[in-house]
């Protein structure tokens, strides 16, 4: 049974689908640039500072905060769009006195205000600021130091190819929730699951 369940956040926990549409939405308009859905399907993988940065470079003549804070703002402005999945999986670990954490490319106010809206109380959350575009392998990393534990005791769940490759790169375990923003392409995780129940069901950790 691994020690650690290390979740991400947005497409995972969450359905925070059309406040990122939004989004991404409010950039193109802002950098005059016509939507694509697959740039939309790397733009959900990617960081807020990853974002501002790529969208940036498409025009340099808006300023990387700039696009930031659009960035930021339109999705709190967008919140009441954001919908949890069910069941609260954080929860039920809790309950079983499993460690969790959450790593999100979102803002960490964001993160916060959603987890405190939700329930959702996870031992640990690292966000957008706290990655400074390292990385969701390097955030792996720093959990595991966190709680004394070994890459082979930590599992990470999330919804999008980038997590898999983060996890490979942390040499821990992954699972992936499929939602409608998941292509993996040629990735391959170590379980793949059609909800968050199916994961519970499988490790067999829901409350009794």
């Amino acid at each position: 049974m691994f020690k650690l369940f290390i979740f991400d956040l947005d497409m995972t926990l969450i359905n925070s689908l059309q406040a990122m549409k939004k989004v991404y939405s409010e950039i193109c308009k802002l950098i005059g640039k016509k939507h694509s859905q697959k740039e939309f399907i790397e733009f959900v993988g990617r960081s807020v500072t990853e974002n501002a940065e790529y969208f940036h470079k498409l025009n340099p003549k808006i300023p990387k905060q700039k696009i930031r804070q659009t960035a930021i703002q339109t999705f709190l402005k967008s919140v009441n769009t954001i919908k949890p999945y069910k069941p609260n999986i954080i929860q039920q670990l809790n309950k079983r006195g499993i460690k969790t954490a959450i790593i999100t490319n979102n803002a960490l106010t964001l993160a916060r205000n959603i987890c405190k809206k939700f329930n959702i109380k996870a031992d640990a959350v690292l966000a957008d600021e706290q990655l400074k575009a390292r990385g969701k392998a390097w955030a792996i990393k720093q959990l595991i130091k966190r709680f004394k534990l070994k890459p082979e005791e930590v599992l990470y769940i999330g919804d999008h190819k980038n997590d898999i490759v983060a996890a490979r790169e942390a040499k821990v375990k992954s699972a992936i929730i499929k939602r409608k923003t998941t292509k993996l392409g040629k990735f391959k995780p170590d379980y793949f699951f059609t909800s968050l129940k199916a994961l519970v069901s499988f490790f067999n950790f829901s409350s009794k």
